[in-house]
């Protein structure tokens, strides 16, 4: 696994080329937990990587409505449901950003990884 958009290339001023990198392996590092948001006869794949693209977005204050706004063929209805009753397996998925995140990170004594969820910058 590598960070999403790291390539050995040099950028020119204005030019998209490296940004087709980072959307392509964006969509596969998304890829790598789909199955996650699959499960009793629903799939919010779709909306969780909608919702994950809205808060990589350039909005400053994040919310369904913003994301549904910056986000193409995201959808209000079903990303709110996503946030609010989707029965997607959040615990497995912990799980592995984990273990990922361990691969990545490597020694424990000397690394560490902390989330803020406060949202602020």
């Amino acid at each position: 696994m590598q960070l999403f958009g790291v390539r050995d290339c040099k950028i020119k001023k204005d030019e998209a080329t490296p940004l087709r990198f980072v959307a392509r392996d964006f969509m596969e590092f998304c890829d790598q937990y789909r199955h996650h948001f699959v499960g009793q006869g629903m799939n919010s794949v779709d909306h969780a990587r909608h919702y994950l693209t809205g808060l990589l977005g350039k909005q400053r204050r994040k919310n369904i409505e913003t994301i549904q706004n910056d986000v193409k063929d995201s959808d209000y209805q079903g990303m709110e449901q996503f946030i609010s009753t989707s029965p997607w397996k959040h615990q497995a998925l912990m799980e592995q950003v984990a273990q990922d995140a361990n691969r990545l990170l490597g020694d424990a004594k000397k690394t560490g990884l902390f989330f803020d969820e406060s949202s602020f910058l």
